[in-house]
């Protein structure tokens, strides 16, 4: 346990790290985009300016992520709640960084504050997804491509989705998933986690032989025994 709370007091100390850089890193580009990229054409108040209050606008932006609970998040299991919190977190922290240079006397391009929110949203989504995709390439290291089981999915709904994000967030499952069926023509040909929908249930023989599929996942709550009995049938002919 104690191991444990040590990695994690680690992670949340890096994660605040890479957030510091990213506010500086947003606050200078936001003020060199104003300027076209520019460097020497920035007026030197405005550095001043930049230099004087930065602290300031780091502090108040770790606190305001800190209350928004992103240090507390999972981030191997992020969706779109966390990317919100992110985003209004980035804004409030805009609007309060407004005030700091107001209520100080002090003067920015008001240009920079809108760029600046961008790109902290940009920097902070930016990093936590990769950090995201690294700790689940670091998860799945173990097991080895060719030994995963290859799993078709039919049913395009929440149930499917839910699934597919069980398979590819699972540090103890084999498997993986290939395609996705489902019955809906306006679903077809697009993507769900990064897995295509490849056809209805008519296509299921094809494309298990296609993808070479070795598992078939079933996600279809809503239907009864007498919905599912077709389906069951096709499965049963791929063995």
């Amino acid at each position: 346990m104690k191991e444990m709370n040590y990695k994690l007091l680690i992670r949340r100390a890096c994660l605040i790290l890479l957030d510091a850089v990213c506010i500086l890193l947003s606050s200078f580009f936001a003020l060199a985009t104003r300027f076209e990229f520019i460097i020497y054409q920035i007026p030197p108040e405005h550095l001043e300016a930049l230099w004087k209050y930065e602290p300031w606008f780091v502090l108040t932006t770790l606190i305001i992520f800190a209350l928004f609970k992103i240090y507390s998040s999972l981030w191997e299991y992020a969706g779109p709640q966390e990317i919100f919190s992110i985003i209004w977190a980035c804004i409030i922290s805009g609007i309060l960084e407004i005030g700091i240079v107001l209520l100080s006397g002090g003067f920015l391009p008001r240009s920079y504050y809108l760029l600046r929110t961008m790109y902290l949203i940009a920097f902070v989504v930016g990093t936590r997804f990769s950090y995201r995709m690294i700790r689940l390439k670091k998860q799945n290291r173990h097991l080895p491509w060719r030994q995963q089981r290859r799993v078709m999915i039919v049913g395009a709904g929440e149930a499917g989705r839910s699934v597919i994000g069980e398979i590819q967030n699972s540090k103890y499952l084999n498997q993986q998933v290939i395609c996705i069926i489902d019955d809906d023509p306006k679903k077809q040909g697009k993507y769900i986690k990064g897995i295509r929908i490849v056809g209805d249930r008519n296509s299921i023989q094809r494309n298990v032989k296609r993808y070479n599929i070795q598992q078939i996942i079933i996600t279809i709550p809503s239907a009864g025994s007498t919905a599912l009995r077709p389906i069951l049938d096709i499965c049963k002919e791929t063995d």
